[in-house]
């Protein structure tokens, strides 16, 4: 590995825990799940697709297996409540 290539390299990699524990400590702790329907429950509402904004996508991957992967997404609605699928 070359000099140029560690400078882009993060000193420690974050997991799927630890940014679900920090949007936490933010407020930012409100699960969405999808329903057989194909909307976004959450928050106490009922989302069609285009009544929420993609704000933020982390993506994760095993360190021993790629395909052990994940991904959160954090939306926000109209009154900027925010939630995470």
């Amino acid at each position: 590995m070359t000099m140029a290539t560690q400078k882009f390299l993060p000193d420690a990699m974050s997991t799927l825990s630890e940014v679900m524990e920090l949007l936490a400590e933010r407020g930012f702790d409100q699960e969405m799940k999808f329903t057989p329907e194909g909307k976004l429950e959450g928050m106490g509402r009922s989302y069609t697709s285009d009544q929420l904004i993609l704000l933020r996508t982390y993506r994760f991957e095993g360190i021993s297996d790629p395909e052990d992967n994940a991904a959160l997404y954090l939306f926000s609605d109209s009154e900027e409540r925010i939630g995470y699928v």
